[in-house]
């Protein structure tokens, strides 16, 4: 052995010898003392294919930083090596590259010989790769995976959540990507969109700012038990199963409501009076409200006579029904600073004698 060595280190000129050695080593699984027996033949033949193509393969084993040298040397010795078309396939493939693989792949198939001992792992591997393309999306680098994600609408990402643990990571350690939630759906119980609401505010880390989901009362315990302090926009117009318990709907309030600047809520399954009195209490820095089939009756009668919405610069009521001149004056009061006033009436709206009283300081849409 150590014979063998000094010949192999000694006199590199005996190539044919010292490549003979270094094949006896690999065979014998030696894979050091054959990468230096194939290294003194390289330092003597930079030529020598037989020996630059095993130190390729020993070095691959030994995880040599010479070993993509080896390859590009190769393919320069010998445009047909299957094994320098396969090493540099599977550095590809190991970086996530498939459509490069792929590409290098399909030129091997035109290059390399047909009795080269590599080409049917190569068709193997090129094979595999059509078979499985979606790869080339779920090894995006995550980077690039975070920027695809945020085109998605919000239901999208939570199922992609779930296509594998490289997607899932990348998601759920971006914030940002949950920062703006809309977790309706018309088939969603109640405690599916519980556990969605909870994954979702921890992924964002606390920095929710907006927020679309069905009220019930399950709902809103949870609501008030995450920490929403940066929620801004709220729509709570998605039909729920039940009208909303008032003294549920106001508790909840009182914890989670002081951050809203936009608010939209319906008064299918919403007490819109209880509600309204609720945003005079509780929300200081609201900026525009939209109600929906709301009655003003309802809302003007469950305010006090001294709480107002100063906050207030936008109203927008939609479908409102068993409507006066009357209510809409006095809603004025509950919203003295706003600007721009949005009414879509179920019905006429008789303004008789009020009419000529109303504020010239708000701008008025009245549609019917």
């Amino acid at each position: 052995m150590q014979k063998d060595a000094q010949l192999a280190t000694t006199t590199p000129g005996t190539s044919s010898k010292c490549f003979a050695l270094a094949r006896r080593y690999w065979m014998q699984s030696q894979p050091e003392a054959a990468y230096e027996a194939l290294s003194s033949i390289l330092a003597e033949h930079d030529d020598h294919y037989e020996a630059r193509a095993l130190r390729l393969q020993v070095g691959r084993v030994l995880k040599r930083k010479e070993t993509e040298e080896d390859a590009h040397k190769l393919l320069t010795l010998g445009p047909d090596a299957g094994l320098a078309y396969l090493y540099f396939g599977q550095s590809m493939m190991a970086k996530g590259k498939q459509a490069d693989a792929i590409g290098l792949f399909e030129k091997a198939q035109r290059r390399v010989a047909s009795n080269d001992p590599h080409r049917r792992e190569i068709q193997q591997l090129l094979h595999t790769l059509h078979r499985t393309e979606i790869n080339i999306l779920i090894r995006l680098p995550p980077d690039i995976l975070c920027l695809v994600f945020s085109f998605l609408p919000f239901a999208a990402r939570l199922r992609c959540a779930a296509v594998s643990r490289i997607w899932r990571h990348a998601l759920t350690t971006v914030s940002i990507l949950w920062r703006d939630l809309d977790l309706t759906s018309d088939d969603a119980e109640d405690d599916g969109v519980i556990v969605a609401l909870e994954r979702s505010a921890r992924w964002a880390e606390g920095e929710i700012r907006s927020l679309r989901i069905a009220l019930s009362a399950k709902v809103l315990r949870a609501l008030a038990r995450q920490d929403l302090h940066h929620l801004h926009h709220v729509d709570f117009t998605p039909p729920g199963r039940r009208m909303i318990e008032e003294r549920s709907l106001v508790q909840t309030m009182q914890i989670i409501a002081a951050s809203w600047h936009h608010v939209s809520v319906s008064g299918r399954t919403i007490p819109i009076g209880a509600f309204t009195a609720a945003l005079c209490l509780h929300c200081p820095r609201i900026k525009s409200l939209v109600i929906e089939r709301g009655a003003l009756m309802d809302t003007v009668d469950n305010v006090d006579t001294d709480a107002t919405i100063d906050s207030l610069r936008t109203l927008i009521l939609l479908q409102s029904y068993d409507t006066e001149a009357s209510d809409i004056q006095n809603l004025l009061r509950i919203v003295p600073k706003s600007q721009l006033c949005i009414l879509m009436l179920a019905s006429p709206l008789n303004l008789g004698k009020h009419g000529s009283t109303w504020p010239n300081s708000h701008s008025w849409n009245i549609l019917h």
